[in-house]
């Protein structure tokens, strides 16, 4: 599934064609939850996210908790003791670095190995993990959190190694 969401405009980013609607109120008629009794989402705020920074997932977090969910967002690294009691982890344009500050992923890390051991620990005990990928230079910082689960992304593609024939159905 993909999630789009704007951002909201803030003085240093003026030229950045995102922003949130500033009109824009979450309603939901059946909520999932009763009002901070669902599942916990921890938004990773610890590796230079600039969505959580200048505040881009803002309506997100309002629609979240409007269904019931609670929000947690963590600047700590990823550990058990920070992944206790979180049901989901959202992870979203994470780097080694302040975005627009540099323009391509170097050998800086953006998550240590205690944190990929942490977090893969976590999802196959039952935790979930959301993460997204971009355009670079975030997808190459998060190759290392996804090859811990046997995927990657790539310079701006996604393929189907499968070909798939004119008429063929997909199976």
């Amino acid at each position: 599934m993909l999630l789009v969401f704007t951002a909201q405009l803030h003085a240093k980013d003026a030229e950045w064609p995102m922003f949130n609607d500033p009109a824009f109120t979450p309603k939901i008629q059946t909520p999932a939850y009763e009002k901070a009794t669902g599942p916990t989402i921890l938004i990773d705020g610890a590796h230079h996210n600039f969505f959580v920074q200048w505040h881009y997932l803002d309506p997100f977090i309002a629609l979240a908790q409007v269904d019931g969910y609670q929000i947690v967002i963590s600047e700590k690294p990823f550990s058990e003791q920070t992944l206790k009691g979180i049901d989901i982890v959202m992870i979203i344009t994470a780097l080694p670095f302040d975005f627009t500050t540099k323009n391509q992923v170097t050998t800086e890390v953006t998550f240590t190995d205690k944190e990929l051991d942490a977090l893969g620990d976590w999802v196959i005990k039952g935790g979930a993990l959301l993460a997204f990928s971009e355009h670079a230079p975030f997808d190459q910082a998060i190759n290392p959190l996804l090859a811990r689960f046997d995927t990657q992304s790539s310079i701006g593609y996604v393929e189907d190694p499968l070909p798939k024939h004119h008429g063929e159905k997909a199976s």
